[in-house]
């Protein structure tokens, strides 16, 4: 049975949007982190928050993996 092209158009639409879910959350998380750890009196690690927010919202999940092993993991310098 071929696909119509309104379900591939379909399934591209969700894949999407989930996709921009979770980019946001990821980045909302960061945000929330990095935010509490300049409370603490801690500096982030490269670059200032926002742009490691901004880093998230395009790398997603990639880039909050490389912010929690810079800044919470035992890596930390």
């Amino acid at each position: 049975m071929p696909f119509a092209p309104e379900l591939i158009v379909a399934y591209q639409l969700i894949i999407i949007t989930l996709t921009v879910i979770v980019h946001v959350l990821f980045a909302i998380a960061v945000a929330s982190d990095a935010s509490w750890l300049q409370q603490e009196g801690k500096r982030l690690i490269f670059v200032p928050s926002v742009l490691w927010i901004l880093a998230t919202l395009l790398g997603g999940p990639l880039v909050a993996v490389g912010y929690w092993l810079l800044h919470r993991s035992t890596l930390r310098p």
